[in-house]
């Protein structure tokens, strides 16, 4: 028993097991699910998939784990010879396997990159986009409703049209289709292809790709964090929103997207059973069928309606999930060939009742209602089209006032910016993500460059992607084309500050994304701020600031409250490629402007919150040198501040706890703090005695201004980031920047 079952023996039978393994994941993902991508399946692979119907996991058992076992089983009772024949045929058939899926994922252009991605992106956390109105939002998003599913009359494959009602709202409102009279929805490209992937191209313009050697998303702390998405755009504007979810919304990472990017109430399964809205033992088919959560839906829509604020309603339907769907009791059996049809003819019904119950409402006159087909269906053989003919996402803008007379060729990625100025925005340059308003005359990627051309170059490896993940955009001080000094405030009364920006640093010559480039100070047509706090979103203000000769440009920031802390992004408008004014983004800056214009005495007084930790560090013998007003406003805070002839000095004041050193040597102290263990910080002070330095490190960043005098930097616990770095410079007695 020994001689069969060395460790050599035993480490080889496991390797072919985890092949065989591997094998059949990949076998059974070909053959049960039509147009699985490898993006797909990497990104599950790396995702929860709590909460996935049982039906799934059951198949998934059988398919890979009991043939798994049942090689086991053979193994253990045959002969030596017939085992090393069973292990050299596996490994045959297994070589096969991956061969094939090789050849069925297009593994070559898999692993090829392409910069197509980020010379087409437009950030839209740079783009100037005002709200004329602000209309209500009703976003539902339809599992597997694609075209198709029509009769060959409207533009689908088959003879009975299943989706009849669906039919008759596209045809009655808009989908781009012109005058074809046939529907017309979007394109599902590369990386947009199932629900998470799809969720993300429809909110951000952009696919859902990662690294293979990415971290789990259960370890990550950040969905995609420097992506701005419809969720952060709308939250910025003063939209409530909420997302309704018939399963668990820890699935696929559904739950961190949309509390990260907009802060939406999340209304899953799980919270739906805490809160007693359905029973704790409930459960169809993924947790809520689609029946009882419009009817959810309604009352969530009533109280939203209520808030006296702008809404963004989300839901997702669920019934229409391959391979078979749920038939719920309410579900008529019409077609007696399939199930999956009657799912579909059902949900056809469900959702244009839940539209014409929308209709009926008092708050339908200000709401816009967007139903998208999240992706093409995943079961097999069910879509069976000839090579002229590309499945399409079903499609819908139901109460828009804009007008669409062409037909238009268009993706996932261009809903993104069409939803948006559905709902009241304007867009400089039309363009957001990787999509084009649809309601405009800017051509979108697809017709620009053709499906299948478009499809090959997404399929590819893209490096932007994969580093958003782990480098996202900076919220604080960004000032992407300005440097920090650039911005700057003085005090203009008791709740007005001036605000300036200095464009002498400037990068003329700058292409902003292929869409604007200033050569010269005579080719800006203005600068504007935007002011908004997080409480008071729906009061986001906009100046444009007044010009100064060629490189200065100010106004005032009025009415601002004592203590709360802003978002000022500084917008430079400049023609785009055909003339137009177009505005970028060229800094950005979260604090108290109060806080930045006071003189050293207010600003210390300032520093008194709970919610503030504020690191100090001496350099070039400040401590000796301090005024006493300084120092009495540092002793209002708790220290001791006594000079004592020591020339390098640290502190730290977090609440009530207070760390404080003061030597003739160098100093240095290394913690966390103790409010929020994950902050940890580092704090070097050396005098003229010594090196002459000062640091301040908060999670390996420096923060620091290591200019001579005190450098302060402070930290909000409740925004989770530091909001200032600034120095008091003992020889000119002012606060620097």
């Amino acid at each position: 028993m020994r001689a069969r079952w060395n460790p050599r023996t035993i480490l080889c039978h496991a390797l072919l097991n985890i092949l065989l393994f591997g094998a059949l994941v990949l076998l059974y993902a070909i053959n049960e699910y039509d147009n699985v991508t490898l993006d797909e399946i990497i990104y599950h692979a790396k995702h929860p998939i709590a909460g996935i119907e049982f039906g799934i996991i059951a198949a998934f058992v059988c398919y890979t784990l009991v043939p798994v076992f049942i090689f086991n089983i053979i193994y253990i009772f045959i002969t030596k010879n017939k085992k090393i024949l069973l292990s050299f045929v596996t490994i045959i058939a297994i070589a096969a396997i991956y061969l094939y899926s090789a050849v069925r994922f297009d593994i070559i252009s898999y692993n090829k990159y392409s910069n197509f991605i980020e010379s087409n992106y437009v950030n839209p956390g740079n783009v100037l986009i005002n709200f004329r109105e602000k209309k209500n939002l009703v976003y539902i998003y339809l599992e597997s409703m694609e075209t198709s599913f029509a009769d060959k009359k409207n533009g689908g494959i088959f003879e009975e049209n299943l989706i009849p009602n669906l039919t008759r709202l596209a045809h009655d409102h808009i989908n781009f289709s012109g005058n074809t009279g046939k529907l017309n929805g979007a394109y599902s490209l590369p990386g947009t292809t199932w629900t998470m992937g799809a969720v993300f191209a429809l909110n951000t313009g952009l696919p859902l790709k990662i690294a293979v050697d990415a971290n789990d998303m259960e370890s990550q702390d950040a969905f995609f964090p420097g992506i701005v998405s419809l969720g952060d755009i709308l939250r910025e504007n003063g939209y409530v929103q909420e997302v309704l979810l018939g399963s668990k919304s820890t699935f696929a990472g559904q739950k961190m997207f949309f509390q990260q990017h907009g802060g939406f109430k999340v209304l899953d399964y799980d919270s739906m059973t805490e809160e007693k809205i359905i029973p704790e033992d409930y459960k169809v088919f993924w947790g809520v069928e689609d029946h009882k959560l419009i009817e959810i839906a309604k009352s969530e829509l009533e109280k939203l309606s209520k808030t006296g604020k702008p809404f963004h309603f989300s839901m997702f339907t669920m019934d229409t999930h391959a391979p078979n769907g749920y038939l719920g009791d309410t579900c008529e059996n019409r077609f007696a060939d399939m199930q999956y049809k009657n799912v579909i003819y059902c949900s056809d019904n469900q959702i244009t009742h839940f539209i014409n119950w929308i209709q009926q409402q008092e708050f339908y006159k200000n709401t816009v209602i967007v139903l998208a087909g999240d992706h093409p269906t995943m079961k097999k053989y069910f879509i069976e089209t000839g090579k002229k003919y590309t499945r399409k996402n079903y499609t819908v803008y139901i109460n828009v006032q804009e007008h669409a007379d062409p037909f238009r060729a268009y993706s996932s990625f261009d809903q993104f910016p069409t939803v948006l100025s559905a709902i009241g925005a304007d867009i400089p340059g039309e363009r957001l993500g990787l999509g084009v308003n649809l309601f405009s005359k800017e051509r979108t990627l697809v017709e620009r460059y053709g499906y299948d051309a478009l499809a090959q170059e997404l399929k590819k490896r893209s490096k932007f992607m994969e580093g958003t993940i782990a480098f996202p955009f900076s919220k604080i001080s960004t000032n992407r084309q300005l440097h920090g000094s650039a911005i700057s405030f003085s005090k203009a009364g008791n709740d007005n500050i001036d605000l300036s920006v200095d464009l002498s640093d400037f990068q003329w010559g700058k292409t902003f994304n292929e869409m604007m480039t200033i050569s010269k100070p005579d080719d800006i047509i203005g600068i504007y701020a935007d002011f908004y706090t997080d409480d008071d979103l729906y009061k986001k203000r906009r100046m444009q600031l007044t010009r100064h000769g060629d490189h200065l440009f100010s106004g005032k920031l009025k009415s601002l409250k004592s203590t709360s802390l802003y978002h000022i992004k500084i917008y430079i408008q400049g023609p785009d490629y055909r003339g137009n004014p177009y505005s970028w983004i060229t800094g950005e800056i979260v604090g108290n402007p109060r806080l930045y214009a006071a003189e050293c005495h207010d600003y210390l007084k300032m520093l008194g919150k709970k919610q503030y930790a504020i690191f100090i560090s001496a350099k070039n013998d400040a401590e000796n040198a301090i005024p006493d007003s300084i120092i009495k406003s540092l002793q209002e805070l708790g220290l001791h501040a006594d000079r004592e002839n020591k020339c390098s000095y640290c502190a730290v004041l977090e609440g009530g706890n207070i760390h404080e050193e003061a030597s003739e040597q160098a100093l240095e102290t290394n913690a966390s703090l103790s409010g929020n263990p994950d902050v940890h910080y580092s704090i070097k002070s050396a005098g003229s005695g010594s090196e002459s330095l000062s640091s301040i490190r908060i999670n390996g960043r420096e923060y620091s201004k290591n200019l001579p005098g005190l450098n302060i930097v402070v930290y909000d616990n409740q925004l989770k980031q530091v909001i200032d770095s600034s120095c008091f410079d003992i020889g000119s007695g002012k606060m620097i920047r």
